[in-house]
């Protein structure tokens, strides 16, 4: 199992540590076999768990919350379960190229259906507004007639303002079946999404994929020209990624 938890708010960083810490266990409790349905029941299992765990672990969960990203591979099975917008995409050689395939989907304010549910909610949906000027930034969940709690995302572990508005914690699941012609698992954080779209991510590390270099070698790359480019923007975010190679 690969994971992702990507932080966000006052006590994100604490929210993120207990997933870190805590979440492959909880998986691990609720698994009764190692059939396709029992690992896919296992994972949202552990979802409910942890969420559950975050509530009573004594962090101040108010404005703060996680993104929880899960790869769970089974011989040639791929299962993703997550919640947020930390991404995990396949990279498909084929005779010609390098092929993208998104096994997650971020969980953002612009999709129609998470935008229903805040909207039916209760909850607005608009871009921050500083002062009387022009509105900026990404679409936002915000209560009505309130700003906060400001939140980039539709689904989170934690987040208690949020889910007053239809923020949720019930993961997103994709099963995909590995063939030959998948090489690269690539998952992230948004600090590397922001930045660098999936198809050259793909693409990038592709190619340190056929010129026979390590999996930790093309990661590298991929942190050091994320940081790059974030530096040239003037903007920063953290990174947090994994790339997988099969053989």
């Amino acid at each position: 199992m690969l994971g992702i938890f990507d932080g966000h708010g006052p006590h994100g960083h604490d929210i993120s540590a207990y997933l870190k810490e805590r979440f492959l266990s909880f998986v691990q409790e609720s698994l009764v076999e190692d059939s396709k349905d029992a690992l896919v029941e296992g994972l949202k299992s552990g979802f409910k768990t942890v969420s559950t765990g975050v509530r009573k672990a004594g962090v101040d969960y108010t404005y703060s919350g996680s993104t929880c990203l899960a790869v769970l591979l089974q011989g040639p099975l791929c299962i993703c379960a997550h919640v947020g917008d930390s991404r995990a995409v396949l990279g498909r050689k084929t005779l010609t190229d390098w092929k993208t395939v998104s096994i997650s989907t971020d969980h953002k304010p612009d999709l129609r259906d998470e935008s229903a549910r805040i909207i039916g909610a209760g909850g607005v949906i608009s871009t921050s507004c500083v002062g009387s000027g022009p509105s900026t930034g990404p679409l936002r969940v915000w209560l009505r007639n309130q700003r906060i709690p400001g939140l980039a995302m539709t689904r989170s572990i934690g987040d208690a303002v949020a889910q007053r508005v239809g923020v949720i914690s019930l993961p997103d699941v994709t099963e995909t079946a590995l063939t030959c012609e998948h090489k690269i698992l690539v998952v992230a954080s948004d600090g590397l999404w922001t930045v660098m779209a999936s198809e050259e991510v793909v693409e990038q590390v592709g190619k340190w994929y056929d010129a026979g270099t390590s999996a930790g070698r093309a990661a590298e790359w991929l942190l050091r020209e994320a940081l790059r480019r974030w530096e040239r923007a003037g903007e920063s975010d953290d990174i947090t990624l994994q790339v997988v190679f099969f053989e």
